[in-house]
């Protein structure tokens, strides 16, 4: 089988009007996620959330087995694996300390010099294959599931123009308005043709895929939302390599197949993502009026009401039976000393006050159910963040 020669090119014409559409409300969505009105603290925490997500995902597609979980663990230095587990950890952490080298790059004109350094970060204290150095170009031949490479004495050459395409890529005073959606384009595309011109001996895919995220952050895309294509990427791993394959087994492909399957899966991941955000706004705004509304009706009941409300509204995906929350250790605590009478009170005071509702309850249910009942918070929502 020849070597692959990529064709570093890109016609938007050649776009399907699926991707139009897609493209259209990528952009959109993306412009209310920046204008959402959110708390620094939820934020961050939404941040953090998405980077164990990104590099979770990014990780386990080249193998990694750990848990999302553990990835945040790891990352919060709150754990350390076995000894034998060692690499997995040292995989995750490489991809945050190469994250940062990314995020500090934003402004500069892509390089080699920049690929390679964050490829070095990737690889940092893993044992590579035979003749692999971190973060330098490879001097050997590569056969990739299947897919021949460039030979190595053309990878600096096509790395080099491959740079040179990217910088000069769609040109932001020709394309006023629509910045976001060429950004997801070129995001795509550099992922594509760095993977194809598989510059180094080993992190190829990682390194694609942190330029992905860094294309989408430099446009001014939230960092939340950057690695959401790595996410999408990992969901749907056989496709994925197999739209890689696409590209160069087809007379005819080019990048235009891989392009809609990413925007398809972009499009779904943000539809998520702005849910996720959306129940975090109404939950503050649920949270500012109970502290507001109690403050105005200053007594020790009220407080105790209000902390049972604010249980609740913590754990409003749960549908509590009466008498699993009241012994709840934090309910218990809240009612120390007291019988379940004042509790049973409260509850029905909040009711009457519309925080809380009793849904319609099963036949094979002896007691009723308590949830939060977000009604009549919905309406204090800018309409175009609501997803209720």
């Amino acid at each position: 089988m020849p070597n692959y020669q990529p064709n570093i090119s890109f016609d938007l014409q050649k776009l399907d009007k699926k991707d139009w559409f897609l493209l259209g409300e990528i952009q959109s969505k993306i412009k209310h996620l920046c204008m959402t009105p959110l708390d620094e603290t939820i934020r961050e925490e939404l941040s953090a959330v998405f980077l164990s997500k990104g590099i979770n995902a990014t990780t386990a597609i080249e193998g990694n087995t750990l848990t999302e979980q553990q990835v945040r663990e790891i990352i919060n230095q709150q754990s350390t694996l076995r000894s034998s587990q060692h690499y997995l950890q040292q995989e995750v952490f490489n991809i945050e300390v190469a994250l940062k080298k990314v995020r500090s790059s934003l402004s500069e004109p892509l390089t080699p010099k920049l690929i390679s350094q964050w490829n070095e970060a990737v690889l940092s204290d893993l044992a590579l294959p035979e003749g692999c150095v971190a973060g330098e170009i490879r001097q050997y031949g590569v056969v990739v599931g299947g897919y021949c490479p460039p030979e190595a004495v053309d990878c600096s050459r096509l790395l080099q123009d491959f740079c040179d395409f990217y910088n000069g890529f769609f040109s932001t005073e020709q394309n006023t308005g629509y910045e976001l959606a060429l950004a997801v384009i070129k995001a795509i595309l550099a992922h594509v043709f760095l993977v194809l011109i598989h510059p180094f001996g080993d992190g190829n895919g990682r390194t694609s895929r942190l330029l992905e995220t860094r294309t989408l952050m430099s446009a001014g895309i939230p960092f939340m939302s950057s690695q959401l294509l790595s996410n999408f990427y990992n969901k749907t791993r056989t496709k994925y390599v197999h739209e890689l394959s696409r590209i160069w087994q087809s007379e005819d492909s080019h990048v235009y197949h891989f392009i809609s399957y990413a925007l398809e899966g972009l499009a779904d991941e943000i539809r998520d993502q702005i849910t996720i955000v959306n129940e975090q706004v109404i939950l503050k705004v649920v949270e500012n009026d109970l502290y507001t509304y109690f403050k105005n009706h200053p007594s020790s009941t009220a407080d105790r009401k209000r902390d049972l409300c604010l249980f609740i509204l913590k754990h409003w995906k749960t549908l509590f039976s009466m008498d699993a929350l009241f012994k709840e250790p934090t309910i218990q605590q809240l009612y120390y000393g007291k019988t379940k009478r004042p509790f049973s009170s409260d509850l029905s005071a909040l009711m009457g006050l519309g925080y809380l509702q009793v849904p319609n309850v099963k036949a094979n249910q002896t007691e009723s159910t308590v949830t939060f009942d977000f009604s009549k918070w919905i309406e204090k929502l800018p309409e175009a963040h609501s997803v209720f």
